[in-house]
């Protein structure tokens, strides 16, 4: 694995960030089947960045994009047996959190509660009364 120190903001380390994982493999962008695009929640500007950068690559290489929710891609690397509740949460700043409840029924991922911004009380009261945090 490789680590780079920069002082350059992601806008700035992002083309050449791709340039190096793809020169690793050898790889150039028409190699890639399809992009997947974070689209948050998360922060507005990077969000905003890699939408850019994404659809910019996306055209040029005429590939397709799919969209994904940065929560129900936590929810997703940690599932759990069928049945079992996943509840990804993330800093929203100003005492608020990202939050969404999933479950994984064997195939699919499946939201229980949606997708948003809460106060942290206000999400937990929502969670189902057998819950283990």
């Amino acid at each position: 694995m490789r680590k780079r120190q920069s002082f350059l903001t992601h806008s700035e380390r992002l083309l050449p960030s791709v340039d190096l994982v793809l020169g690793t493999k050898k790889l150039k962008i028409r190699d890639i089947d399809g992009f997947a695009l974070a689209v948050g929640p998360g922060s507005f500007t990077g969000i905003r960045i890699g939408m850019s950068t994404v659809k910019s690559l996306a055209l040029a290489a005429e590939k397709p994009v799919a969209p994904v929710s940065n929560l129900a891609a936590l929810a997703y690397k940690l599932r759990q047996p069928q049945g079992r509740l996943l509840c990804p949460l993330l800093d929203a700043r100003k005492s608020e959190v990202y939050g969404g409840l999933f479950k994984f029924d064997g195939k699919k991922l499946v939201e229980v509660i949606a997708q948003g911004v809460y106060f942290p009380d206000s999400f937990f009261s929502k969670l189902p009364d057998n819950r283990v945090i």
